[in-house]
């Protein structure tokens, strides 16, 4: 019964680490109130699996006010991954800006 129990707790830990970390991809609210608006070029690749990893920033304004939820949302996108021969490769070097704007 001890082994089950263990087991199970093993399966519910790698599982969790295989998740992706939970994060506010929200306009700030602090930037909102102040009427900030700005954007966030960062450069990043594309697992195997057509996710985005290896995410930077490379350019902000204003600097620091959304590169967090820049970052978390890129991490939120899914891509095909581009396939080589029938295999998925991973795809590095590529670069997005994101518009941070209110309306």
């Amino acid at each position: 019964m001890k082994s089950i129990i263990l087991g199970l707790c093993l399966l519910s830990f790698v599982a969790l680490a295989d998740s992706p970390p939970e994060c506010n991809s929200d306009y700030p609210l602090n930037a909102a109130e102040k009427g900030i608006e700005g954007y966030v070029l960062m450069k990043f690749s594309i697992s195997k699996e057509g996710k985005p990893v290896d995410i930077e920033v490379i350019n902000a304004e204003p600097a620091n006010v959304f590169d967090e939820v820049s970052i978390c949302s890129l991490s939120k996108w899914v891509y095909k991954p581009k396939l080589v021969d029938g295999k998925p490769v991973k795809q590095e070097g590529l670069k997005v800006q994101l518009d941070w704007t209110l309306e």
